[in-house]
């Protein structure tokens, strides 16, 4: 029972500096726009990502989310070198709270698209009001099927118009079905 514990903790291990790897070598897009992780920022990001999956009580397969983060935000107007990390931090706290408080009903790569909207938009860089919005659009899926509510729907000046007939139709299509876009399960 011990060699497997071991052997269990040496894989985790070798995933979790993979990741760091991963997300050091994002630093050759980042860099163009001033933005670097150190070592030791990777580790606390891969470190902080163990602990939100494990507090969500979600796996995560594939490429992952933290690269995904980076990836799209990089070149945000809004991040600075000295509030990067931090940054991704939240980013990627957010992106399992929408995840869970939208039921699953949004793709990954959706979520991080209306965050990095909201952020670089309406939000203009404030985290809090990022947090909002996104609790917002989970909430509306969650209730009625749409990012937007049906009475905001009539009016367009209070809420980012996004193509929500093609999007309704990704909720609908990733509702209970898994395939290669997914890249985190509830359990």
């Amino acid at each position: 029972m011990s060699n497997l514990l071991s052997l269990f903790h040496s894989q985790n291990n070798l995933a979790d500096q993979k990741s760091m790897d991963k997300l050091l070598q994002t630093n050759d897009l980042s860099s163009q726009y001033g933005l670097r992780l150190t070592s030791e920022d990777a580790l606390e990001l891969v470190q902080a990502r163990n602990e939100t999956l494990q507090g969500y009580g979600r796996l995560e397969f594939g490429k992952g989310v933290l690269e995904q983060l980076v990836l799209a935000f990089c070149d945000s107007p809004y991040l600075n070198e000295e509030t990067y990390a931090d940054s991704l931090l939240s980013f990627l706290e957010l992106f399992y709270q929408t995840k869970n408080e939208s039921m699953e009903r949004m793709p990954d790569d959706l979520v991080i698209k209306r965050m990095k909207e909201a952020f670089n938009g309406s939000c203009e860089g404030s985290l809090k009001r990022l947090t909002i919005v996104m609790d917002t659009i989970a909430y509306n899926i969650r209730v009625y099927g749409s990012e937007v509510a049906p009475e905001e729907e009539k009016s367009s000046c209070t809420h980012q118009q996004h193509d929500t007939e093609e999007d309704d139709e990704e909720y609908t299509n990733y509702e209970g079905e898994e395939d290669e876009n997914w890249r985190t399960v509830k359990f």
